[in-house]
């Protein structure tokens, strides 16, 4: 016949599922870092691409210049 759980083997469930708590608490925060410097990463790249699709804006416009073929040149 079956006595139920040993209050020894409650107490060893209780620490093991306190340390895995604190294992994902401690993972959640390096994780926190984490996420923060991608955001803080992709914040400077969109700053970038604003200022330099702006400073493209204010330069004025260049006449392209194409290489062409002489006009009496006969290709072979």
């Amino acid at each position: 016949m079956s006595k139920g759980p040993s209050p020894r083997n409650a107490y060893g469930r209780q620490l093991a599922r306190k340390e895995w708590l604190q294992r994902l608490d401690r993972l959640a925060g390096d994780l926190n870092v984490l996420l923060v410097l991608v955001a803080i990463g992709l914040a400077t790249l969109d700053a970038t691409m604003l200022f330099s699709q702006r400073l493209i804006d204010s330069i004025p416009q260049v006449t392209r210049i194409v290489d062409a073929p002489a006009t009496g040149a006969t290709p072979k």
